[in-house]
């Protein structure tokens, strides 16, 4: 308090006034044994004019403060207070700040921000103030002691309703986020409505993430401002990937660094453990509560294959059989709807067609999971119709997408399937395979790689003795 900076003292600030450099301000009042301040302080500026008054107990302000403006250009407002504002009134509680008042100069209450109150909604407590510079009303206290505390939007919507104990944070704390946004100490999913914040003592130590029906987003837990012990994800209730699972002030937590930057198909929920901010062991299920992630290894995935073993494959009923095994929880994949034309079109094959067929039956059937380096929400796509860049001709039928936004297409007059780069509106030469056999064979294995399934360098040794490069090179895109 006392500086070293002392102006010289007018003849109407008592001697025993000591400068105060933060406020500006000489000051006066009494102190206990123990140097604390206790009972009524006064103040003045360096003119003689008074400045306010404080009350103390304990060395802590308690009960109500004032100050006003002194003569010209004294003044004990900073740059969040309007020029208007002639007089600030505060009460604090044991130290805590419990609500505050603005004045014009003849008297009239008003904001910080100089301009009326707004007129208050039906159904606020009596006790309710307005707090300019957030645009609420609050009741109880700016910062209570002790107890509950509520905020309100400007026309009376609830936004906030939390307990507090020693002037901070202390048990739950919901607050409305969404379109009612105010700022709250975690936020998370496009689809979080609602946050429920448990703290110890002002320190954060459950989150809940909640959508507009009350439905669990998010439950994460929390020591000393990093995530702690048991995370649980609701995938599917998700939304946009790209966002956030969970944003606090101490970081955040991003679906990728759980479950890939491809996610898990048929994942529903995600549970994971954290010690101190570190992801320990991360877990993923299905709707019928099938573990998926950490997936099992497979540990018989056609090693043993020769190369002439690859025409018929799908024929034989052994991509049905693989695609069983390998995948039995995900969810079947959802064709384009112009692969009705699809029969007619395979017709015109000749060392193809029974794999075509083979596959068509597979995809109209559901029989087909939902993959992503192979994903057949494209079958049956129409390079015609859709006017593709670069690929405006009726030979190629659409088969998959892969993780990156490229496609795969059966080139109906050679009955190879081909690679396009969506970017550059090109076929890719390294992305080429020979037959749709091979295709059947070596993307679902690809899949397999990319979600840790099988060892990406045992794989490539088979797809390079059956001399399948592009599945080599399709390997290195998700590895």
């Amino acid at each position: 308090m006392g500086g070293s900076k002392r102006p010289e003292r007018a003849s109407a600030i008592p001697e025993d006034a000591i400068w105060d450099e933060n406020d500006e301000c000489y000051t006066a009042g009494p102190t206990d044994a123990q140097g604390r301040r206790q009972g009524l302080w006064r103040c003045w500026y360096r003119s003689g004019r008074v400045y306010g008054e404080a009350t103390y107990l304990d060395g802590e302000q308690h009960g109500t403060m004032w100050c006003e403006l002194g003569a010209a250009g004294e003044t004990p407002f900073d740059k969040t207070f309007a020029v208007n504002v002639h007089r600030l009134e505060q009460d604090y509680d044991r130290g805590c700040l419990a609500r505050q008042r603005c004045f014009t100069r003849d008297g009239k209450p008003v904001g910080t921000d100089g301009e009326p109150l707004p007129p208050r909604p039906e159904g606020l407590p009596a006790e309710a103030f307005y707090v300019t510079a957030q645009e609420i009303w609050v009741d109880t206290a700016i910062i209570p002691v002790d107890g509950r505390q509520r905020l309100w939007g400007k026309d009376g919507v609830l936004l906030a309703d939390g307990q507090f104990a020693e002037c901070q944070r202390h048990g739950l704390t919901r607050t409305w986020i969404g379109t009612r946004r105010i700022e709250a100490d975690v936020e998370g999913p496009s689809a979080a409505d609602v946050a429920d914040v448990t703290y110890e003592h002002g320190t954060m130590v459950r989150a809940v993430l909640r959508d507009e029906h009350d439905t669990v987003l998010v439950d994460a837990q929390f020591a000393d401002g990093n995530l702690d012990g048991t995370l649980t994800w609701h995938v599917n209730r998700h939304g946009f990937w790209l966002g956030e699972i969970i944003k606090w002030s101490g970081g955040s937590l991003l679906p990728a660094e759980l479950l890939g930057k491809h996610g898990i198909p048929g994942a529903v929920r995600a549970e994971a453990r954290f010690a101190d901010g570190k992801l320990v062991e991360v877990h993923a299920f299905a709707a019928s509560g099938a573990e998926l992630f950490p997936p099992a290894k497979v540990t018989d995935f056609g090693q043993s294959t020769k190369p002439a073993q690859i025409a018929g494959y799908i024929a034989r009923g052994e991509l049905a059989r693989d695609l069983q095994a390998f995948f039995p929880n995900h969810p079947r994949a959802d064709i384009d709807e112009a692969a009705a034309r699809g029969p007619k079109l395979f017709a015109k094959l000749r060392d193809h067609r029974q794999a075509a067929e083979g596959l068509h039956e597979l995809a109209s059937g559901k029989r087909f999971p939902h993959l992503v380096c192979c994903n057949l929400d494209a079958y049956g796509f129409d390079t015609v119709a859709n006017e593709l860049e670069g690929l405006t001709d009726a030979r190629y039928f659409g088969l998959a997408y892969d993780g990156s936004g490229n496609m795969q297409f059966l080139d109906l007059e050679t009955g190879k399937v081909v690679g396009y780069e969506h970017e550059e509106g090109i076929l890719d030469p390294e992305r080429e395979l020979p037959t749709l056999d091979a295709w059947a064979f070596a993307m679902p294995r690809v899949e397999l790689a990319r979600i840790g399934r099988v060892d990406v360098r045992e794989l490539k040794k088979l797809f390079e003795r059956l001399r399948l490069a592009a599945g080599v090179f399709e390997l290195g895109t998700v590895s």
